[in-house]
């Protein structure tokens, strides 16, 4: 029976890691978009700045 709990506790501990890394790529490429979106909303405004 303390098999069958270590095991389950085992993995219940391997989904709770699974969950909170696949939260955190999410948030990580969310940042990464939000990052990118700024980074070429400052281009754009440093070209129009050199063009007109």
């Amino acid at each position: 029976m303390a098999g069958r709990v270590d095991l389950l506790v085992t993995l219940d501990n391997c989904y709770r890691s699974q969950s909170a890394l696949s939260q955190r790529r999410v948030l990580q490429m969310s940042a990464l978009s939000t990052f990118d979106d700024a980074a070429l909303a400052a281009a754009a405004a440093v070209h129009s700045k050199l063009a007109g």
